[in-house]
C-alpha cells in the first residue's frame, strides 16, 4: 500500500501559540482531510540543533542558550529516520501519530557535561536571558520573525514541550534510541575535541 509519512513537530496543533508547531498542525489537518493513507511523526527536539552553536562552543568552551533548567528528551535524527522507514515500508501504521524521543530528558547542563566528556575540554553551560538571546540572533543577521520564534521555542522547552519520553523508537525499530552522549562522541570534532591522547596515555579533561 502506498502511504505518506509526515515528519511533523513536537506538540503540533492548529491552535498552538507557537508558529512552527501551528504550521505543522495545519499541514497535518490538510493531510488527514485528503484521505491519503498516512502516519505522522512527532519528534521532540533534534540533537543536531546543538550543531548551530558548535563553533561558539569550540571557540569559547561555553554553551550559550536561554534554556534554563528545561528537561528535553532530545532525539538523534538517525532514530527519526529509522522510525520513518518502518512506518513507510510496513503495514499497520496508517492513521497513527508517533511521538519520538531520545532515551531520557536532559538539561543543557547535562549536554555541557556530555560535550566535556566527548571533547576532553571543560565546557560550561551559560543560561542566557531571552532578550539577550534575541539580540544576539539579530546581531548575527537572523530575521526578526525567526529570532522571535527561536526565543519562543526555548520558552516552550522550559515549559516542558519536549520533556516527554516514549518507547516508540524501540517499538518501531527494535532498538533503543541513541543517547546524547553517543551524539556528542560522534560530533566531538565539531565542538573542538582535544588532540587524541598518545598510545598508553590516559585522556584528561583540559580545563585551560
Amino acid at each position: 500500500m502506498q502511504r505518506v509519512v509526515k515528519l511533523s513537530a513536537a506538540a503540533a496543533a492548529v491552535d498552538s501559540p507557537l508558529l512552527f508547531p501551528r504550521w505543522q498542525g495545519e499541514i497535518e489537518q490538510h493531510l488527514r482531510a485528503s484521505g491519503i493513507p498516512s502516519a505522522v511523526l512527532h519528534p521532540t527536539s533534534y540533537m543536531t540543533n546543538l550543531l548551530a552553536g558548535a563553533e561558539a562552543v569550540k571557540n569559547t568552551r561555553k554553551l550559550f542558550a536561554p534554556a534554563g533548567g528545561a528537561q528535553i528528551s532530545m532525539i538523534h535524527p538517525s532514530d527519526v529516520g529509522a522510525a520513518a522507514a518502518v512506518a513507510l515500508t510496513e503495514d499497520g501504521h496508517e492513521g497513527e501519530t508517533y511521538v519520538l524521543s531520545g532515551p531520557e530528558a536532559i538539561t543543557y547542563e547535562q549536554v555541557a557535561r556530555d560535550l566535556s566528556e566527548a571533547t576532553g575540554r571543560a565546557i560550561e553551560f551559560v543560561d542566557v536571558p531571552d532578550e539577550a538571546a534575541r539580540q544576539v540572533l539579530l546581531d548575527d543577521g537572523v530575521p526578526e520573525v525567526v529570532a522571535d520564534l527561536i526565543v519562543q521555542l526555548f520558552g516552550a522547552l522550559r515549559d516542558g514541550i519536549a520533556a516527554e519520553t516514549t518507547d516508540t523508537v524501540r517499538r518501531l525499530t527494535g532498538r533503543e534510541p541513541r543517547s546524547f552522549a553517543e551524539f556528542a562522541r560522534e560530533h566531538a570534532a565539531s565542538f573542538g575535541a582535544a588532540e587524541p591522547a598518545a598510545v598508553g596515555e590516559a585522556p584528561t579533561l583540559d580545563r585551560a
